[in-house]
């Protein structure tokens, strides 16, 4: 493991360890229901977002010319790679 890496994780352990004690000294417990209902959320879109993904990769494999009727191979592999980098963040 390289040194930049190790940082990293050490910066985040500290901060969610100090999270954590701040969260539970100060009796914070909004903030937890808050963070489980935006965890619970994001757990819905990403499901929601596989649903129709495996919708449109089972009507073209039912059907062939369904891919051309979607803008050809090239047209659902750029829309697949812009997915993905929208999974990442923004890439």
């Amino acid at each position: 493991m390289n040194l930049p890496l190790e940082q990293a994780n050490a910066l985040i352990a500290l901060r969610a360890k100090l999270w954590w004690r701040r969260l539970v000294q100060g009796r914070q417990w909004v903030r937890i229901a808050v963070g489980a209902v935006a965890a619970l959320l994001g757990v819905m879109f990403s499901f929601s977002l596989c649903l129709v993904i495996f919708d449109a990769t089972h009507r073209i494999r039912q059907a062939p010319e369904a891919l051309r009727d979607l803008g050809g191979p090239l047209s659902v592999f750029a829309s697949w790679v812009t997915l993905a980098l929208a999974g990442r963040g923004g890439g």
